[in-house]
């Protein structure tokens, strides 16, 4: 099964941290009671990788203003998902 299909079938929220991303995380109210959270390079994820994860059913979802480097995406992404889950 390839990867990303694997997240088709789950009753899980997904979101690609994408900078830009349509929604802040900080603003999200969880709906299901597992969640995805894909964090991609400094560099950004390419156009397929986009689509791959878009067409599994991923939202974007904007952490910040700037371009953070992916451990402080990884905190960031983290704590704005304990602050939202409350």
């Amino acid at each position: 099964m390839p990867f990303l299909s694997y997240f088709e079938a789950l009753e899980r929220s997904c979101l690609l941290a994408q900078p830009g991303g349509e929604e802040w995380m900080s603003d999200l109210t969880p709906l299901a009671s597992q969640t995805v959270i894909a964090i991609g390079p400094e560099c950004g994820w390419i156009a397929s990788e986009l689509n791959s994860f878009r067409q599994a059913g991923f939202a974007d979802v904007c952490l910040s203003h700037a371009i953070l480097r992916s451990e402080i995406a990884l905190a960031s992404a983290l704590a704005q998902w304990e602050l939202v889950s409350r």
